[in-house]
Parts: structure tokens; sequence; C-alpha cells
């Protein structure tokens, strides 16, 4: 189950803990009393991400072994890392812009109200919030792309602190307008070569492509030929 960092925040006390170690949400709630190095040292990170301290100081198998597997420690599931965070998605919650959550993705559904068969009124009870729970009771979440995205009516919104994350030859995203696009399988296809490309890995290439290609390329020669992925549209 994916829990989001506003989630694990509001468990923040000594009578209902949660950390955050790794990608894993702990209840450490029961381990406080028994932790070796004493219970202050887990609650200053109570509703938090303690991977840096952590890591530091043990080796992560430890979690199994002296707290899961001893019934102390409780996995509730791994953080939710969406794209744009909750404090971005609540500012959108109009029926002329309206965002919402579901799972990790961040979709702006604003042109689907008026094409949504179960009516505009149960998308707008999720406005700016999490609808993840409820969708899941009634869809399949595939229905996203070939409803939505795929038409046009869905947008995935991606921030610029996203994109920056991925600014390696393994792993390459690029924003052009409003697009943002993971070209890591069209570096070695690129006619102008790998180099030219990497310079802009995890920014905004749009000044320097618009100088030199027309943006329909992108689709005919990228992402209709399975090389360049669309991987939704930039948050503004």
């Amino acid at each position: 189950m994916s829990v989001s960092a506003e989630e694990v925040a509001k468990h923040n006390t000594d009578k209902d803990c949660w950390v955050i170690v790794g990608d894993q949400v702990l209840d450490v709630t029961n381990f406080l009393s028994e932790h070796p190095g004493g219970k202050k040292s887990i609650m200053m990170f109570a509703g938090k991400d303690a991977t840096e301290e952590f890591d530091m100081l043990h080796d992560r198998k430890v979690i199994k072994k002296y707290g899961i597997d001893e019934g102390t420690v409780e996995l509730k599931g791994t953080i939710k890392n969406m794209s744009v965070s909750a404090e971005e998605v609540a500012k959108h919650n109009t029926d002329k812009d309206c965002w919402v959550i579901v799972g990790d993705q961040v979709l702006d559904v604003t042109n689907f109200l008026s094409e949504h068969p179960g009516g505009k009124k149960s998308i707008m009870m999720f406005a700016g919030k999490d609808a993840t729970e409820e969708f899941d009771m009634l869809h399949d979440r595939k229905v996203i792309k070939k409803y939505g995205i795929d038409e046009g009516t869905v947008e995935l919104k991606v921030s610029a602190e996203e994109v920056a994350k991925h600014n390696t030859d393994k792993d390459c995203w690029v924003i052009v307008g409003d697009q943002v696009l993971d070209v890591t399988n069209f570096l070695s296809e690129h006619p102008g070569g790998k180099k030219s490309i990497m310079m802009f890995a995890g920014k905004d290439a749009t000044e320097e492509f618009d100088m030199l290609h027309d943006r329909k390329v992108i689709k005919k020669y990228g992402i209709d030929e399975g090389t360049v992925e669309l991987k939704g549209t930039i948050k503004k």
C-alpha cells in the first residue's frame, strides 16, 4: 500500500509514531521502549524521513530482524513518491482547474469533468485531494491512460523538481515546451549524438530544441517509434 508523506506526518507522538526509512513506512510505536539507543533518538524523526540518519548507523536488515519479526515494528506500506506535492495539488480544486491524486499520479482532470460517465460531481468531491481509495473501488487504473491521457482530456502533471532527478544516461528526462519526455532510449538514436541531449538531462531544453527542430519530430521520430516516452506535462 502506498502512504503519503502527509499521512506519515500525522503520526508524530510516542503513542503513535511512524517513520520513513528508504521507501518503507514503519510504525515504530511499540519499538520505542525497546530501542537500545533510547526513545529520544527515534522521536526526533517521528512523522518524518529518518533514512539518512538510520543508514549512517544501521544496516536495514535490522528492521526486519529486530523489529518486524519481533512484532515491535509494523510495515504500514511504501512511501508515495508523487511527482507534485499534495500542497500544490490542493490549490487546484475548482471545476475550472481540477487536479486529483490517484496512487502516485497527479492528474489534471479539468477537461474530463464534462466527459465523465458518472458525472462531474463525483470527481469534484475529490478536487485537490487524494481520490485513490474511491477510484480503486470503482475502476481499473488502466482507464486513466486509455480514456483520459490518450484522449487528451486528462494530463499527468510533473514538477521541475521531479524532472531534475532524472539526469543520467540510464534515466534521462527533458522538458520541451510543456511536455516532460523520457528520452533515455533515444540517446543512442539521436542523429546529433548523445552528448547534445545530455547537456539538458533533467532540465528544460525548450529554447535549444526550438532553435533546431520542429516539435512534430518528437512524436514522429520518438514517441511513435517507442524511443521517447511522454511522462506528463510540466507543472507551471
